[in-house]
């Protein structure tokens, strides 16, 4: 029979993520498990994030933001929801630019800066990506 001494603790920098700790006498197994907090704090993160499209957020800018490091804002987000920091919010301004090309008469370069964008060929590019078509393809196709 194995002896088995469990332990809770929390993150000692953030509290987001508990831990479990199990020594079994051959050596130690830590577990990490997602809690209601770290949840509620990569559903803060996306908040900010739609809230600012128009920025360019880093995962610098970001981690200070909400206070945690890097790697904990890279982790909980992708944990939460699948995908990293930078795909999400790269994916949300084109599709809200797409929703903008269809509501709006706006230029390509207007547009471009709107979403955090200095140039207007770098939008287009990042744009094609998600959504198939450039903003002036697109714009035709859904008119």
């Amino acid at each position: 029979m194995v002896e088995t001494d469990e332990r809770r603790n929390t993150n000692r920098g953030s509290g987001r993520i508990l831990s479990l700790e199990r020594s079994t006498g051959t050596g130690r197994i830590v577990t990490s498990v997602r809690n209601h907090e770290s949840e509620e704090l990569a559903e803060e993160i996306r908040d900010y994030i739609m809230e600012n499209l128009g920025e360019r957020s880093t995962i610098e800018s970001l981690a200070a933001h909400f206070h945690i490091s890097q790697t904990k804002l890279k982790e909980t987000f992708r944990n939460r929801f699948g995908v990293p920091v930078y795909s999400y919010s790269r994916k949300a301004r084109m599709e809200a630019a797409a929703r903008d090309l269809m509501g709006e008469d706006i230029s390509v370069t207007e547009l471009a800066g709107r979403y955090g964008y200095d140039n207007a060929s770098k939008f287009s590019k990042a744009f094609r990506e998600i959504n198939g078509l450039t903003p002036r393809d697109y714009r035709k196709a859904n008119m």
